[in-house]
């Protein structure tokens, strides 16, 4: 594959994207860009951080620089230690923001080379605060990205935080909100939404991401989904939720049956929302709750739902073997004979990559699930760039 390059939305403007061999995907830094002329365009800042501190330092500039801001986090694990959530963004301005891991340094201080990889970059709240809250002002149109990273280990109280890994809103937000190749494991809320809580009336997209061992005392344990754009029509889905891993759920409240994944849109338009390609499995209570019928539930796996969609196209049966290759150690990759292996669908809206980094597209058809099944994994680490620092 030749160099090419990366486009703007993938929080990128001045980087070669490489991919050696059929594995993991690398960026690297173009570092004779600017001589050639093309230096990133205006009105936008990036920050490449290494610590809790210079993350929060980041978040707290890109809240008021009059710029839309993509923060490039070098691979480590990020402690979050005062006050009730880890790490915060508060904007009352009209500009978008993007976090993304996977950053290592070709020189002193840089992110010059991105490794796809969600677990080598980790948000922790060390078990007794909220972890992330990205939140727009009023009819703000700003997006948010978060990519290629793990928020874990988040706890938000009833008298504090109402979520206990990542909440992004807006009072209300337009704008869009992506989460890519995204790990939420054992992030508690005392009320909702243990893992995910994420609204908007723009459009929302989960893809390619794993929520695992997530929990709370009320319901939507692993996820708490609405979207409901103004823009857009028919067969354009406000909310798409493709290419998941849900497990491990728990839910201590009386409400548990009302779904550990919320899956909520307005009903303006006949299709509203995609759930596809996605498993739900080993969860305490119902798996998966669909508020409307206007949506398409499709090439996807689980033992309970509320809700009955539109459109439901090729899902395995209720309660089919998963397949996982280690799930009490809380490896949820493929083995061989899963009947995930080849049962997705090639949505246009999953990305080239899974949540490892390795081919999205590895056999004759797309798998079920965050993790695609590598039929040689020698080959996804043969390429040597993973010695790099």
């Amino acid at each position: 594959m030749s160099p090419s390059l990366v486009a703007a939305s993938s929080g990128c403007t001045s980087c070669i994207e490489t991919k050696p061999g059929p594995g993991r995907r690398v960026v690297l830094l173009a570092l004779l860009l600017a001589a050639a002329g093309l230096a990133p365009g205006a009105r936008a800042a990036t920050f490449c951080v290494s610590s809790a501190s210079e993350l929060q330092t980041a978040l707290n500039t890109a809240a008021s620089n009059g710029e839309s801001d993509t923060i490039r986090l070098r691979r480590g694990t990020y402690l979050g230690s005062s006050g009730p959530i880890a790490f915060n963004y508060t904007s009352s301005e009209n500009f978008s923001l993007t976090l993304e891991g996977g950053w290592v340094a070709l020189t002193p201080g840089g992110c010059n080379l991105r490794f796809e990889g969600a677990e080598d970059t980790v948000l922790d709240s060390g078990g007794d605060r909220s972890v992330l809250r990205l939140v727009a002002g009023v009819n703000s149109g700003a997006s948010f990205t978060v990519r290629n990273l793990t928020i874990r280990n988040g706890r938000g109280s009833s008298g504090g935080t109402d979520f206990g890994g990542l909440r992004v809103l807006g009072l209300p937000l337009l704008g869009n909100i992506t989460i890519d190749r995204v790990v939420f494991r054992d992030n508690h809320s005392d009320s909702i939404g243990g893992g995910l809580r994420a609204q908007t009336l723009g459009v929302l997209r989960v893809v390619n991401s794993l929520f695992d061992g997530n929990s709370c005392n009320a319901y939507y344990c692993a996820a708490d989904l609405f979207a409901s754009a103004f823009a857009g029509g028919a067969g354009q889905p406000r909310l798409a939720f493709l290419g998941n891993t849900v497990v491990r759920t728990s839910c201590a409240g009386a409400n548990c049956g009302l779904g550990q994944v919320n899956i909520q849109t307005g009903t303006d338009f006949p299709s509203q929302y995609l759930v596809g390609n996605s498993v739900f499995a080993l969860n305490n209570g119902v798996d998966v709750a669909f508020q409307t019928p206007e949506g398409t539930l499709r090439n996807s796996r689980w033992d309970s739902r509320l809700g009955t969609p539109q459109s439901m196209l090729s899902n395995l049966a209720q309660g089919a073997a998963t397949g996982f290759v280690a799930p009490a150690a809380g490896d949820f990759r493929l083995r061989p004979d899963s009947g995930l292996v080849d049962a997705g669908f090639a949505f246009a809206e999953l990305p080239e990559f899974d949540l490892d980094g390795a081919d999205r597209l590895a056999g004759p058809h797309v798998d079920i699930g965050a993790y695609e099944f590598q039929p040689d994994l020698s080959r996804v680490f043969g390429n040597g760039f993973e010695a790099l620092p």
